[in-house]
């Protein structure tokens, strides 16, 4: 579930959803978004679950963000990506800050993994 509230009111509910006992977490994805969703459902959960389900090593996977709920899969996967417009915490979790979003940050990650010869160029 995600509240878009004035950020005044952030703590209270969040002191509100917790008092109701449920097994939640939060993730404060801006001033005004706060997120609260099951426990082991971050994106970074996610990520790992896909990863074993390909059997690959989350070192082998590489995950781009912009915001505070992309923390945990920025974190977990074996390459991190910040676009340069992220959130300050996000880039400073990031193995590597790409161009803004607005600028083809997906495909300047995959040119700077294909340059390291981290992933190969698909055979023609």
């Amino acid at each position: 579930m995600l509240w878009i509230i004035a950020p005044e009111h952030l703590e209270a509910l969040r002191r509100w959803v917790e008092a109701q006992g449920l097994d939640v977490q939060f993730v404060q994805s801006d001033v005004d978004y706060l997120e609260c969703i099951p426990q082991g459902a971050t994106k970074g959960d996610g990520l790992a679950r896909l990863a074993e389900l390909l059997d690959l090593p989350l070192s082998a996977v590489a995950a781009i963000g912009d915001n505070l709920n992309d923390y945990e899969m920025i974190r977990r996967a074996g390459f991190g990506v910040a676009v340069a417009n992220a959130h300050p915490k996000l880039k400073e979790a990031a193995d590597w800050i790409s161009p803004p979003h607005g600028e083809h940050a997906v495909a300047a990650c995959i040119a700077k993994l294909r340059r390291e010869g981290r992933v190969p160029l698909a055979p023609r």
